[in-house]
């Protein structure tokens, strides 16, 4: 994009504080969150946004946002935090993004990336990346970022893992709705000789559950069993959410009647279970014996 297509500004603008005609906080960012109305992402200040190629750019273009009473849309402002983190000035993100009072997530996450990277920069420079822990923390924190490619560049240039690094990165695949890259990891983990803990097997969990996998949740079910996270109740919640996501809420109810004690995540689980498999009835109620139960969260 041409810089002579820009007025000429400031280096730098003071940004205008929060306006005092916004909704209220719940409406307003739910309203961001569903709803960005035509005459923001139409707005020629937006275009511009889309075509900037360098920080001078965006230095001309900041002020016409203000200008246009845009500032305050979380549409620019998301948008700002990106490019100043993309042009390497980590300080007038954080300009942006500091005084923002109801920050949604998308914002969050680019905020994230953006220092992420500029870790990570850091951390190859100084010849950190070989230690085992560093690259372990990087590997969770791209996958965190939603980033699971370059997480998985990291894991794989890793000498050497640890099974946090395992479990960084299957539970990233695994978020990340690749259920099927989360299982193929897993069980090269297991064929490694590496030994499961109990975050690993409720990634595993999860992959199964997202892609139906009963027979994969089952061989799971057996390790639960062998290595004794019988008494993990999160694990046991995570095989309650896997049954019921693969049609078989016999098994799923069969657990927690068993269980020894139930935890809010429990009765949640059951009572999704029943619902998603079309036991209405059940589901209810369930639903009303949880109620007055001192519970655990």
């Amino acid at each position: 994009m041409s810089s002579q297509l820009l007025p000429s500004a400031p280096l730098s603008i003071t940004p205008p504080p929060p306006s005092k005609a916004r909704p209220p906080l719940l409406l307003h960012t739910l309203s961001q969150r569903t709803h960005i109305p035509p005459h923001v992402y139409k707005h020629p200040s937006a275009i511009l946004l889309e075509l900037c190629t360098s920080m001078a750019e965006l230095r001309q273009i900041l002020p016409l946002i203000v200008k246009n009473g845009l500032y305050d849309e979380h549409l620019f402002q998301t948008k700002l935090v990106s490019l100043f983190c993309k042009f390497g000035s980590m300080p007038e993100a954080a300009r942006v993004f500091d005084p923002i009072d109801d920050k949604i997530d998308p914002l969050y996450h680019t905020m994230l990336k953006g220092s992420g990277k500029q870790i990570h920069g850091y951390v190859v420079r100084a010849g950190f990346e070989l230690l085992v822990n560093v690259s372990t923390a990087l590997v969770d924190m791209y996958c965190k970022c939603g980033l699971v490619g370059t997480a998985r560049l990291i894991f794989d240039r890793m000498r050497n893992r640890t099974v946090v690094s395992w479990n960084s990165m299957i539970d990233g695949y695994a978020q990340s709705g690749d259920s099927k890259e989360a299982w193929i990891l897993f069980k090269k983990m297991l064929d490694e000789g590496l030994k499961p803990t109990g975050v690993t097997i409720m990634a595993a969990l999860h992959a199964c559950a997202d892609s139906g996998d009963l027979a994969g949740g089952e061989f799971v079910h057996q390790l639960v069993n062998q290595l004794g996270f019988v008494s993990d109740i999160s694990v046991m919640n995570s095989l309650i959410s896997m049954y019921s996501k693969c049609k078989r809420v016999d098994i799923a109810a069969k657990l927690f009647e068993d269980l020894p004690f139930r935890t809010l995540v429990s009765w949640n689980a059951m009572i999704l279970g029943y619902a998603q498999n079309g036991h209405i009835t059940e589901a209810l109620n369930h639903f009303c014996s949880v109620g007055g139960k001192s519970l655990l969260a």
